[in-house]
């Protein structure tokens, strides 16, 4: 009699990336974003897929993406910039923040799989950069 065990291996460690976009490149401003690309990365942290994700639903701090994100199971958030209420909402939602970032939305990605990237605090604190949202 023959026994044969399997080990099967779960992926605990695969992880889900936001990135706002514009033309293929990172959105300068998160609350500007019409749309995100989600990047699923595998325990190697190679990108594994990306996922189009269209939202239209207003300004970043107030629209309730932070709960939508971590639902997809986002975990991180790579941006140009963003504000100090959208920060907060997704630091709430368990959800990372780095900012700094430019160019093609996945050498972005690639560049923080890598850790060669430069790391930006520039919060915005109000709406001086040519928009306003009512709500605030």
């Amino acid at each position: 009699m023959f026994v044969i065990f399997a080990w099967i291996k779960i992926n605990t460690t695969m992880k889900k990336i936001a990135v706002p976009v514009v033309n293929g490149n990172v959105n300068g401003h998160f609350g500007h974003s019409e749309q995100f690309n989600f990047y699923t990365l595998d325990n190697n942290k190679n990108i594994e897929s990306v996922e189009i994700f269209e939202h239209n639903k207003g300004c970043g701090c107030r629209s309730g993406l932070a709960g939508i994100l971590n639902e997809k199971g986002i975990t991180l958030v790579l941006a140009g910039n963003l504000g100090e209420g959208a920060k907060m909402n997704l630091n709430a939602a368990g959800i990372e923040v780095l900012t700094g970032f430019s160019g093609n939305a996945g050498e972005a990605v690639k560049q923080w799989a890598a850790g060669i990237f430069k790391t930006e605090i520039t919060l915005c604190s109000s709406h001086e950069h040519g928009h306003s949202c009512n709500r605030h």
